[in-house]
């Protein structure tokens, strides 16, 4: 059940009907019309009952399936570790599909599929919760094995508190204000994590700190039937620099609440991740505190729709003007996506750039129109599925001559 593996050697009886065995993979019985419960043996495996009804005079063909292991499957929320009521799980595998509803009462709060070893996902629904999806191989010697899976509330944010140079979790007293037009709510973690949910589709401020850390901002958009993961990180009063960032157009002008994203290069990932940001007060002017001219930051500034991006490069002045110009950028609708990991290397063997960009939330594919231009055709362009998360864009060194090709 679940598998191509076909069972050959097996046994099958019904009432009134001589019990027959068969190693081919088939058997055929002469029955009246009725209903039967037919039962199955086979090496290896549980035995199985099944009911079925005959027509007269009709041919009807039966497919035995056979099993091995009983899978346990529970849910739970990540809000407190507390186990699921009132879910449905839909579950797929090789030509087989099943759609079980757990009801509070009537069991533990976990659903039981019989299954075969191999791989299959399941797709789980709550009405307070947003819908997962899920993958997962059976290849054990367990017959009865457990598996859990977490799941987010609906329009909910997962928030994890990071060092931005050590890159591990600050686990102390912190706190995480998250703020709207309005809405507005104070939090505390001593955990270095905080979940919210039900939270109002619309923009956030995200305001937090940590002792001895200096404060920060994020701003993140909610949508209704979401859920996010946001790693915010912080940098020690030690470590960290204030850095007068200041926003214009190319004419000189200043633009004020234009969005500025820093983004910090980690070598461990060979990505930039964002650690910081901003927007600009009336004057074009934030303030960001960096790790002075030691770390590689690239910045992303967005303004109506205008982008500009910086390449990463040490801040080693207190003041930077970033200005933005109206041209095209090919990876617009990739870097504007807050949580994407974003990385650029060069293979000397085929003379191509390969820029890679990952989405942590695994949202990518609903949100980015990958648009494919050559020298006499652009208007070819490829929307992603759903759930891929990583893509490579790799763009021939040949700057005269743009033929990309992409690769999901």
């Amino acid at each position: 059940r679940g598998t191509n593996v076909a069972v050959l050697d097996y046994n099958l009886s019904l009432p009134r009907a001589t019990n027959q065995s068969n190693n081919t993979g088939g058997l055929r019985f002469l029955l009246n019309a009725s209903k039967f419960v037919v039962a199955g043996s086979s090496d290896d495996y549980f035995d199985i009952t099944t009911n079925i009804t005959l027509q007269n005079q009709s041919e009807s063909r039966w497919v035995a399936e056979f099993y091995d292991i009983n899978v346990s499957i529970s849910i739970f929320t990540i809000v407190n570790n507390t186990f699921l009521h009132n879910f449905t799980i839909a579950l797929t595998g090789t030509d087989f599909t099943e759609t079980q509803v757990d009801v509070v009462g009537t069991d533990e709060g976990n659903l039981t599929f019989s299954l075969g070893n191999g791989s299959y996902s399941i797709i789980v629904s709550h009405d307070e919760f947003a819908t997962s999806f899920f993958v997962f191989e059976l290849l054990g010697d367990s017959f009865f094995p457990n598996i859990s899976f977490s799941i987010l509330g609906a329009n909910s944010i997962n928030f994890s508190l990071f060092d931005e140079v050590t890159d591990l979790r600050i686990e102390q007293n912190s706190s995480i204000n998250i703020i709207s037009d309005t809405f507005a709510q104070n939090h505390t973690t001593a955990t270095g994590n905080l979940y919210a949910q039900d939270l109002e589709s619309g923009d956030y401020r995200i305001t937090y700190a940590s002792d001895d850390y200096t404060q920060r901002d994020y701003f993140v958009s909610v949508l209704n039937d979401t859920n996010q993961t946001i790693k915010l990180y912080l940098l020690t009063i030690d470590n960290g620099t204030d850095v007068a960032f200041i926003v214009q157009d190319s004419s000189g002008n200043e633009l004020s609440n234009a969005t500025i994203r820093l983004k910090r290069y980690y070598v461990s990932t060979n990505s930039y991740r964002i650690v910081a940001m901003a927007k600009t007060n009336l004057e074009g002017r934030s303030l960001i505190d960096v790790d002075f001219n030691d770390a590689y930051y690239e910045t992303l500034t967005t303004h109506d729709g205008s982008l500009l991006r910086t390449i990463g490069a040490r801040i080693i002045a207190t003041t930077l003007r970033l200005t933005l110009i109206k041209t095209p950028d090919p990876f617009t609708s990739i870097d504007t996506i807050d949580g994407m990991e974003t990385s650029i290397a060069f293979n000397n063997v085929s003379q191509t750039f390969s820029y890679v960009f990952t989405d942590l939330r695994g949202k990518a594919g609903r949100d980015i129109d990958s648009h494919r231009d050559n020298a006499h055709n652009r208007d070819d362009s490829m929307h992603c599925d759903r759930y891929i998360r990583k893509r490579h864009i790799i763009v021939p060194s040949q700057h005269d001559k743009p033929n990309w090709d992409i690769y999901s």
